[in-house]
């Protein structure tokens, strides 16, 4: 029949907005469809109504739907008491709304009725889960009724049936159905119920539920021995089979900083229990497999964090449950869960600190084996966990009532100092690795100062032999010896480094600079210097000469290997002849002068050679 799945796919969509009118409205359209599925069209134009048939046995048997009309008729008659009751708000219910609100529950109580009366008949040929599904589903809305008319005692007993079968069919089907309708509706009622009733916090829903289950019906109490009979067990009274985990035993009170907090809530008791189981099993795997790597070892810490931030969750839960049944912050039972819930919230990051701490040594292990881009890698994944526990331990210091315990707050500044300490000195080895030595002598001498901080700190304090989580002595004068030797072996190569440097800046400034021969004209204010008098061994280098200037004849000239082919050159000393002059060039009148004799001097017309009978190229002549 599908009875609690329809439920859940119907109240899913409306209820997420927790608009119950749409959700009501919804299951009409429902009806209406389904009716008009099963009966037919109504061939009657009349608008007066018309009463449906009573659904029998036989219409279930023949087609499940019809019990799927009846489901649909309960929920929409809840969905309208569940609107009513939310629309009135802050302002409180009054007299004739209450009593309409629990007419609605009483009509989806009729429908829920009827279903479970049909499907108990054999011949609905309906199963032993449909039957009990069915149960549930009554018990749940009756529980609402007495919930609603604040019978506590019958609410309890209601809710506390449904819840047990559903818990019975939780653990034989598959999926999450029925923890989801238990997480929706059933378990906060049976908490408020079992608050009004004024049962012990430190006892569970599950115990609750068990307790006030009806005894007496053994055809009910067969059907759920048959589906599973450790729901019925007290979890003392449950077998364990061979090979499989124990089942966490419920803490009582918890030890935090030489105060005890007792444990009276019932999840918290049984989160924390489990939470020692699993501690218990990780031990026990890290004494045994102590040689593994540590990549490996830090797999296995899934387990025990995952069990810490379940713990976490469910102590924050109750603390805004019990703020919102109205207790104030300074209640004795909310200053109770704060004191757990900071405990809890410290183991959770002092086993992340721990699980990253086995990691970085890992990678370090890793690291050694390689070289190069592979190095570089594990430098910088080695640097990331450091700052992981840096940040979780920032973020223990913000956790409640840490400000006002100044040793606590002491211990956390040494673990970041040490932590801090080994993070520069990873930073410093990465940079060490690519031969920046100035850089590693820097983050080395910061990391040293931190190390010093951390064993002055520990002076102050005491030690705990019995906290997992706590920085040795011997293991912070270990890393501060490491250090301290690193600073000088790495102050020792900065300081080669800049000799080095400084000898070849001297080798290459001494290798342009101009001896002082060649630099006399130079007073020198800095001084002489000695040891670059001259350039010994001399280098050959340019002579500068005196240029020949082109303003004599070209004839003149004997260039090597010419001799032979240019003719002598004979001269009569008795008497020269002139040179012919231009007379077309002799009547060009004179050019016009300036004031003073020069100026207007035309350069294009200055010089005009022609030949004569004794050269053949007379010296060139002014005109």
């Amino acid at each position: 029949m599908e009875i609690t799945s329809t439920v859940l796919k119907l109240r899913s969509d409306p209820l997420l907005l927790g608009d119950y009118n749409a959700y009501r409205a919804l299951c009409s359209r429902r009806i209406s469809k389904l009716r008009r599925n099963l009966y037919g069209k109504s061939t009657s134009r009349s608008r007066k109504y018309v009463a449906k048939s009573a659904v029998t046995t036989q219409d279930i048997a023949d087609n499940s739907k019809y019990a799927h009309l009846l489901v649909y008729s309960a929920e929409r008659a809840w969905a309208f008491a569940m609107y009513m009751k939310s629309d009135s708000g802050a302002s409180g219910l009054s007299g004739p709304t209450r009593s309409h609100i629990i007419t609605r529950f009483n009509k989806a109580y009729r429908y829920a009725s009827q279903l479970l009366l049909l499907l108990q008949d054999p011949e609905s040929t309906a199963t032993q889960n449909d039957v009990l599904e069915a149960r549930a589903y009554a018990d749940s809305i009756a529980g609402a009724v007495a919930f609603e008319k604040k019978q506590w005692e019958k609410a309890l007993k209601h809710l506390s049936t449904a819840k047990i079968i559903y818990l019975a069919l939780s653990n034989v089907a598959r999926g999450d159905t029925f923890k989801d309708i238990l997480s929706s509706n059933i378990d906060p009622s049976v908490r408020y119920s079992s608050y009004q009733l004024r049962l012990p916090r430190n006892q569970d829903i599950d115990t609750t539920s068990r307790q006030h289950f009806p005894q007496d019906d053994e055809k009910l109490l067969g059907a759920i021995r048959e589906l599973d009979a450790s729901v019925l067990e007290e979890p003392e009274e449950a077998q364990v089979t061979t090979g499989s985990s124990t089942k966490p035993t419920a803490i009582r009170s918890i030890t935090w900083r030489t105060r005890t907090a007792p444990v009276e809530d019932a999840d918290v008791a049984i989160a924390l229990g489990s939470v020692v189981n699993a501690e218990k099993n990780l031990e026990s795997y890290l004494n045994e497999h102590a040689t593994d790597s540590g990549r490996t070892r830090a797999d296995h810490f899934d387990e025990i964090l995952a069990a810490w931030q379940d713990t976490t969750d469910v102590i924050k839960k109750t603390i805004d449950d019990a703020l919102n049944e109205g207790s104030s912050a300074g209640d004795e039972r909310i200053q109770t869960l704060q004191i757990i819930y900071t405990y809890v919230n410290y183991n959770l990051i002092s086993w992340r600190i721990r699980r990253n701490s086995i990691m970085a040594t890992g990678v370090w292990d890793d690291k050694k084996e390689k070289e190069g881009a592979g190095a570089t890698a594990g430098f910088k994944e080695e640097v990331a966990l450091w700052d992981a526990i840096l940040q979780d331990l920032d973020q223990a210091t913000e956790l409640p009532g840490v400000a006002a315990d100044e040793e606590f707050g002491n211990e956390l500044e040494l673990k970041r100092q040490y932590y801090l300490a080994l993070k520069c000195s990873a930073i410093a080895a990465s940079h060490a690795n690519i031969g920046n030595r100035l850089n590693a002598l820097a983050l080395y001498h910061r990391a040293s100062e931190s190390i010093a901080s951390a064993v002055s700190l520990s002076s102050q304090l005491q030690a705990d032999p019995n906290d997992p989580f706590s920085v040795p002595v011997a293991k912070l004068t270990l890393l501060a010896t490491e250090l301290k030797a690193n600073v000088q072996r790495y102050h020792a190569l900065a300081e080669m480094d800049r000799l080095t440097e400084q000898s070849a800046a001297l080798a290459q400034k001494m290798a342009f600079k101009r001896p002082l021969i060649e630099n006399l004209g130079a007073y020198p204010e800095a001084g002489l210097d000695f040891t670059n008098l001259i350039a010994f061994p001399p280098k050959v280098n340019a002579v500068p000469v005196k240029p020949i200037f082109f303003d004599i004849a070209w004839n003149f000239i004997e260039y090597p290997g010419l001799e032979k082919e240019a003719a002598p050159i004979t001269r009569a000393p008795e008497a020269t002849t002139p040179m012919e002059v231009d007379n077309a060039r002799k009547e060009e009148p004179a050019p016009k002068r300036g004031w003073f004799g020069w100026g207007r001097f035309n350069m294009n017309k200055t010089f005009k050679i022609r030949p004569t009978e004794d050269n053949e190229m007379a010296l060139p002549r002014r005109l």
